[in-house]
């Protein structure tokens, strides 16, 4: 009885507070928030979720039991303050969705509404949509637009976006009768020269590019020169960012992209995940065209990475942002030229923030043998590791991470004898 009038109470003047963050995010409803895709582009989707996310859960078990993660590729281990990790159960975004408690609605309608500003911010847009992905990303909604806005049926893919985009952009491609085109990397960064002649010969069918910033190899795409190339075609250019990097470097708007679009990441998806948080941000008038779709579903969705990106970008203070993501630049910074003292050689010589990838003749072999040794290396790619180093790691970590790369040079695969950390 007492738990029955104490919801009571805290229901009361939820409906006047929910209808002031509707308002405020341009939503007629709440279920607006929920931008639903087609059950195909669901279906493809939840594949490729499953298919990389069995890989993070690989990759991010260890967290656990205290094993420093350098694991790159665009989702990090990254530090969330006690503060903002007990705010994380009180924005359930999947609970919201499935209960319709107005006191739990109109908590993730307030952080929502902080998400959007302080989004902004750090982008520089004139406008922001945020919104809820159900069976889909953020991508591939400014892909559509941008297929409907030019008219056209052509889109871009630099080799040095996110894997995971790539696929969800095919898939999208075949299901909505649209063509995609690869343009290869040069040193870790797209190919200028490629892109360039990609204008010349089939601009007219271009709709847009995208491009990642950081790209995935954590290297800084020269994103002014980019979007000079692509404007002379007509197309919009569409980037892939995320807000902690954001916090240092200059946006990519102001580089001249036409929006910017984000998702859950840099929190690692969990296996099971329905639901993404995103955004997309931009010139107002584009921004406004993105065409609402509001979803239908009543299944539970269970949302853990989008929930904790609510609340880390709602509630942290931008003063924190900036210092995690310089604190890993100077990490980065620092480990680069550990590993270049011990003569390892770097797969790309571009720019970055706080990723980049270090040649290795395995990488299987040698995360196995760090592995022995307490120690989560980074993301496998064919001849090389991936790794990004966050403001959770620390100058002792890295030393140690340097230590048994070299160690691991003249061991290969027996490593059942070796004793664990």
């Amino acid at each position: 009885m007492k738990s029955f009038m104490r919801d009571r109470f805290e229901d009361e003047g939820c409906e006047e507070s929910i209808a002031e963050s509707l308002d405020a995010l341009g939503l007629a409803s709440f279920e607006e928030l929920f931008v639903e895709f087609s059950p195909e582009m669901e279906r493809r989707s939840k594949e490729l979720n499953e298919r990389f996310a069995k890989r993070r859960l690989s990759d991010f078990a260890p967290i656990a039991d205290g094993a420093p993660v350098f694991v790159g590729g665009g989702r990090c281990d990254r530090f969330v303050p006690i503060a903002i990790e007990n705010m994380t159960s009180r924005v359930d975004l999947g609970a919201a969705r499935r209960d319709k408690k107005p006191r739990v609605v109109r908590d993730v309608l307030r952080a929502l509404v902080k998400y959007r500003e302080n989004v902004a911010r750090l982008l520089r847009a004139e406008r922001v949509d945020a919104f809820v992905a159900v069976g889909g990303s953020p991508l591939i909604r400014a892909i559509s637009l941008a297929v409907q806005k030019t008219r056209r049926s052509l889109v871009a893919l630099p080799e040095t976006l996110d894997p995971e985009q790539v696929e969800l952009a095919r898939a999208c491609a075949e299901l909505e009768r649209f063509e995609t085109v690869v343009v290869p990397e040069r040193r870790g960064v797209l190919d200028l020269d490629s892109l360039t002649r990609l204008v010349v010969e089939r601009g007219a069918e271009l709709a847009a590019l995208v491009v990642q910033y950081p790209n995935f190899y954590g290297a800084l795409e020269r994103v002014s020169h980019i979007a000079e190339t692509v404007r002379k075609s007509g197309a919009l250019l569409l980037a892939c960012a995320d807000p902690f990097s954001l916090s240092i470097l200059r946006s990519p708007i102001e580089w001249g992209a036409d929006l910017i679009v984000g998702g859950s990441a840099p929190f690692a998806k969990r296996l099971g995940d329905d639901l993404e948080l995103g955004f997309v941000a931009g010139v107002d008038s584009l921004v406004r065209a993105l065409p609402p779709s509001a979803s239908k579903r009543e299944s539970a969705f269970r949302s853990l990475a989008a929930n904790q990106a609510l609340a880390h970008f709602a509630f942290a203070n931008p003063k924190d942002l900036r210092k995690a993501a310089d604190d890993s630049r100077r990490l980065a910074s620092r480990a680069r030229a550990a590993f270049d003292r011990a003569g390892f050689r770097f797969l790309h010589d571009a720019p970055f923030l706080s990723e980049f990838a270090v040649k290795v003749d395995d990488p299987g072999a040698v995360n196995r043998y760090l592995r022995k040794w307490g120690i989560v290396g980074g993301y496998e790619l064919d001849a090389a590791l991936l790794f990004a180093f966050t403001e959770k790691r620390t100058a002792e970590e890295v030393e140690e991470l340097v230590y048994f790369m070299k160690e691991s040079r003249g061991v290969r695969d027996s490593f059942d004898e070796l004793p664990r950390r």
